[in-house]
C-alpha cells in the first residue's frame, strides 16, 4: 500500500467535488437596474424563484420578457433574470443568449452602471462552460466596470469569482486581497451577500484545515440565508456542509444536510446542484458499505453532468468514480481516472488532472506495480512542483513525494535515499505540523534510514531511524516505532554504538502484552540476546533466550535459540545444561528442515559426548 503496508496518506484538501460559486449572484438580491424601472411582475417572480419554484418563476420571467418592448429596461432585465436562472440549472446555452442580450440592450440603452453586475453573470456562465481563459477576462472588465461606477461590492464579487477561476487553471491565489473582499461583502446590509461572504470565508479554513472554524462560518451563512427567506441559497449552502461533515468524517451529520435536497433540486430543475448532491450521496453509501447503492449514485451524478454539458462537472463526477473503483475495482477505475484526467486537461484545470493521476499511481502501488507506480508518483510530483503557492501545495507535494520515496525503497533503487531526502526537505519546509505529516516524516524517514543502510551509510541510517521511531511514538505508532527501533538497534549495534541496548529495550517495552507486535517483539529477543552476549552479558543473555523459546511457535527460531542458550549456560559452568538445550535444539532444527543447523548441533553434541 502507499507509505508502506499501515496507511495511504492521501490528500485530505483536496475535495471530491468542487462546488462552484453558485451564491454569489444570488448576494445582489433585487434589480441590477434603477429603481424606477422595477415592475410588479418582475418582483413577483423573484419572490417565486426565493421560495424555490423555479419552473413557475421562469414562466413569469419569460411572461415579462415577451411582453417587452426590445429595445426597453424591462427587456434587459427580464434577460438578465432568465440568463441567472437558465444558469442554475445548467442549461449554458440558454443562459449564454440571455445574458448576451442583456447586455447588449443594457449598452444601447447606456445604462452603463448596471454592466458590472450584468458581466459578473457573463463570466460564471463562461467558466461553467468551461471557457476559463474568457471568464476571466469578462470578469476582469466586470471589476473595472463596477469600480467605475462605485458599485464596491460588484466590484468585491468580480474580483472573487477571478481567483475562483484562476485557482481552477492552477494560478496562485492572492489571500490577502480574497479576505479583504470578503470582509467588505459582511459589512453590507444585506444577509444574502453576507451569507456569500461568509460561506466563501469558509474556503480558506478548510484549505488550511481548520474544519471547525469553517463549519462555524457555514452555519452563520445558514443562519443568513434563513433570514433572507432565500430557499435555494439554504438548499446550496447545506449541500456544501455536507461535503464539509465528510471531509471532517461526520457522515451522519452530512447524511441529514442531503436529506431532502435530491427532490428540492429535481423540483427545481437545478442539475448541477444534482451533480454535486448525488456524488456526495455516493461517498456515504460507499463509506456505509452499499457498494451497488452507491454506484448507482456515482453512475447518476455522470449521466446528470453529461446532460449539463459541462466539461468540469463531467469530469468531476469522472474523478468521483475513479475514486470509488479504487477502492475495489481497479480496471474499472483506471478508465474512469483516465477520463477524469483527460476532462480536466481539456478544461484547463491542472491541480485535478494531476489527482486522477495520483490516484492511478496509488492504485499500481497498492497492486505492487511498483515500477509503474514510480513512473506516476514521478508525474505528479513533477507537476505539482510547477504549482507551489501555498502551504497546501506544499503539504501535497510532500505527501506524493513521501509516496515516491516508499516505491523507490521497495524497487531497491539505489536513489532512494536522496528522493527519501527531498520528500523530509518538502516536509520541513511546511509551515505547521499535525498528526498526518508527523506520521509521512516518520514513515520517510524509516525508508530514507533502510535506504542508507544498504548504502553502508550508517550514520545517516542511525539519524533517520532515531527520527522514525520517535516520530512514529508522537502519533502512537506503536507497530512501526517498535519495527524502527529493531532497525535503529541493529545499525547502532553494527557500529558498536551502546545505544543499541536501549532501543532494543525500548522496542521490547513498546510490544510487551501486543499480539500484533509478536513478530517484532520476537526479533528484538533475538537481537538483545545477541548484544548481550557479545558483551558477554550471560544472564541477560539467557534471559531472553529463554523468553524467546517460550513465546516463539517457530521451529526455526526455537532451534536458533536453544542453540544459543547452549552456548550461554556453557560460559556460566551449566554442562549438563548445555546438553540439555543443544539436545532440544537438534529436534526443533530437524522440525524445520534446516540441516546445516542440525549438522552444527550434532557436532556439538559429540563434542560434549567424547
Amino acid at each position: 500500500m502507499a507509505l508502506g503496508k499501515h496507511k495511504q496518506y492521501m490528500m485530505k484538501k483536496e475535495k471530491l467535488i468542487q462546488i462552484a460559486a453558485l451564491a454569489l449572484s444570488l448576494s445582489l438580491s433585487g434589480s441590477a437596474f434603477a429603481e424606477e424601472d422595477e415592475n410588479f411582475s418582475l418582483e413577483s417572480a423573484r419572490e417565486m424563484y426565493a421560495s424555490g419554484a423555479w419552473e413557475t418563476a421562469k414562466e413569469a420571467f419569460e411572461e415579462a420578457y415577451n411582453g417587452a418592448d426590445k429595445k426597453s429596461v424591462m427587456r434587459s432585465e427580464a434577460a438578465l433574470e432568465l440568463a441567472t436562472l437558465h444558469w442554475e440549472q445548467g442549461e449554458y446555452g440558454a443562459a449564454e443568449r440571455y445574458i448576451t442580450e442583456s447586455i447588449a440592450t443594457a449598452k444601447a440603452l447606456k445604462l452603463n452602471s448596471t454592466l458590472g453586475r450584468l458581466m459578473l453573470i457573463q463570466g460564471h456562465i463562461e467558466a461553467s462552460l468551461g471557457k476559463l481563459r474568457k471568464a476571466e477576462t469578462t470578469l476582469k472588465v466586470c471589476n473595472k466596470m463596477a469600480e467605475d461606477y462605485k458599485d464596491i461590492y460588484t466590484a468585491a464579487l468580480c474580483r472573487i469569482q477571478i481567483q475562483f477561476v484562476q485557482k481552477l487553471r492552477g494560478l496562485p491565489m492572492n489571500e490577502g486581497q480574497y479576505q479583504k473582499d470578503l470582509a467588505l461583502l459582511r459589512n453590507s446590509d444585506r444577509d444574502l451577500m453576507i451569507g456569500t461572504a461568509l460561506a466563501k470565508g469558509s474556503d480558506a479554513f478548510i484549505r488550511s484545515g481548520e474544519y471547525d472554524q469553517a463549519l462555524n462560518l457555514l452555519n452563520q451563512a445558514q443562519a443568513r440565508y434563513e433570514a433572507a427567506g432565500s430557499t435555494p441559497a439554504q438548499a446550496r449552502n447545506k449541500l456544501r456542509r455536507a461535503q464539509l461533515y465528510q471531509t471532517m468524517g461526520r457522515w451522519a451529520d452530512s447524511a441529514k444536510d442531503l436529506s431532502g435536497l435530491e427532490a428540492q433540486f429535481r423540483s427545481m430543475k437545478n442539475r448541477p446542484s444534482l451533480v454535486t448532491y448525488y456524488a456526495l450521496a455516493g461517498r456515504i453509501a460507499a463509506n456505509g458499505g452499499n457498494k451497488g447503492d452507491a454506484l448507482k449514485l456515482f453512475e447518476a451524478s455522470l449521466k446528470t453532468a453529461k446532460s449539463v454539458n459541462s466539461p468540469q462537472m463531467v469530469a468531476n463526477s469522472q474523478l468521483a468514480l475513479c475514486e470509488f473503483h479504487a477502492e475495489a475495482s481497479h480496471a474499472q477505475a483506471l478508465g474512469a481516472c483516465a477520463e477524469a484526467e483527460k476532462g480536466f486537461r481539456k478544461a484547463g484545470i491542472p491541480d485535478l488532472a494531476t489527482r486522477s493521476k495520483l490516484i492511478h499511481a496509488r492504485m499500481l502501488h497498492n497492486d505492487g506495480q511498483h515500477v509503474k507506480a514510480r513512473e506516476g508518483y514521478m508525474a505528479v510530483a513533477d507537476d505539482l512542483k510547477k504549482r507551489i503557492y501555498t502551504d497546501h501545495d506544499r503539504r501535497n507535494l510532500a505527501t506524493v513525494q513521501a509516496n515516491l520515496c516508499q516505491v523507490e525503497l521497495l524497487v531497491k533503487s539505489k536513489g532512494t535515499l536522496q528522493v527519501c531526502r527531498d520528500a523530509l526537505k518538502t516536509a520541513d519546509a511546511l509551515k505547521s505540523e499535525d498528526k498526518e505529516i508527523t506520521s509521512i516524516k516518520a514513515s520517510t524517514h524509516y525508508a530514507a534510514g533502510i535506504g542508507a543502510n544498504n548504502l553502508d551509510e550508517l550514520k545517516q541510517a542511525k539519524m533517520h531511524f532515531k527520527a522514525a521511531s520517535e516520530g512514529f511514538e508522537k502519533v502512537n505508532d506503536e507497530l512501526r516505532a517498535a519495527d524502527a527501533y529493531l532497525w535503529l538497534g541493529r545499525v547502532q549495534a553494527r557500529t558498536n554504538d551502546d545505544a543499541a541496548q536501549a532501543s532494543f529495550q525500548r522496542l521490547m517495552q513498546l510490544s510487551a502484552g501486543k499480539p500484533a507486535l509478536k513478530d517484532t517483539r520476537l526479533q528484538g529477543y533475538i537481537q538483545l540476546s545477541q548484544w548481550m552476549m557479545e558483551k558477554e552479558n550471560w544472564s541477560g543473555a539467557e534471559e531472553h533466550l529463554k523468553a524467546l523459546v517460550a513465546e516463539t511457535s517457530s521451529s526455526q527460531d526455537k532451534a536458533w535459540g536453544h542453540h544459543a542458550l547452549a552456548r550461554v549456560l556453557l560460559k556460566k559452568g551449566d554442562r549438563q545444561g548445555a546438553i540439555t538445550e543443544l539436545e532440544s535444539g537438534l529436534k526443533e532444527a530437524k522440525a524445520a528442515g534446516d540441516k546445516e543447523l542440525a549438522r552444527s548441533i550434532e557436532e556439538s553434541l559429540k563434542k560434549f559426548r567424547n
